[in-house]
């Protein structure tokens, strides 16, 4: 992934809502998986931090060390019926979208060449969230 210059994030190491945890454990969660991403890729640290279920809140924030990365378009693929249900779901993008999915879900994968084509059609230029993040 980085070598193809995909921006890896972090987030969390066990995939629970961070809120229901401690600040210690929230800073375990973080700094676990800042650590595998960095041991599996050559040292490379995360910037961005997409918490799980999107749960978030102000305590969390003043614990984490980066802004979230939420989205505001569900692509719903880790229940999706059909690749072509992703497809129309994540076809709603429109600039400034920030897409859920998943790429353990293998309907979405098999949708993406789709999803791209078809967003770049639509004119829209696919950037990474930090990319997305800096031109805010």
């Amino acid at each position: 992934m980085v070598q193809d210059e995909h921006e890896v994030g972090n987030h969390g190491w066990s995939h629970v809502p961070l809120p229901r945890l401690s600040a210690a454990q929230i800073e375990t969660e973080l700094t676990a998986t800042n650590q595998a991403i960095a041991a599996a890729t050559g040292g490379v640290i995360p910037l961005v931090f997409r918490p799980p279920f999107g749960s978030y809140s102000p305590r969390v924030a003043a614990i984490v060390p980066y802004a979230p990365s939420l989205w505001n378009l569900d692509s719903d693929d880790w229940e999706a019926p059909s690749s072509a249900y992703i497809l129309q779901r994540v076809s709603r993008a429109r600039p400034g979208s920030v897409i859920l999915m998943h790429g353990c879900v293998g309907k979405s994968v098999r949708a993406l060449p789709q999803i791209i084509q078809r967003l770049e059609a639509k004119g829209l230029t696919l950037v990474t969230v930090s990319q997305l993040l800096a031109a805010r």
